[in-house]
């Protein structure tokens, strides 16, 4: 009867572990791919401030030149 006991404990144990594992991939990739929409969102944050930015430089040179 102990063999039983420990076979299933064996048992569990490693499907406990193979669970972790595919907790910890999974929590990667979701850590992996959150992080690479967040650094597209910021790339193109920076791109529109960048553009906006250089039509109010020529929006203010037109200004100048024209006073």
């Amino acid at each position: 009867m102990r063999l039983l006991v420990t076979q299933t404990e064996v048992n569990m144990a490693e499907v406990s572990e193979r669970t972790l594992q595919v907790a910890i991939v999974v929590s990667f990739a979701t850590g992996f791919i959150a992080g690479w929409q967040a650094n597209r969102m910021r790339r193109r944050f920076l791109d529109w401030r960048k553009k906006r930015l250089q039509d109010k430089l020529a929006e203010t040179q037109k200004k100048l030149d024209l006073s």
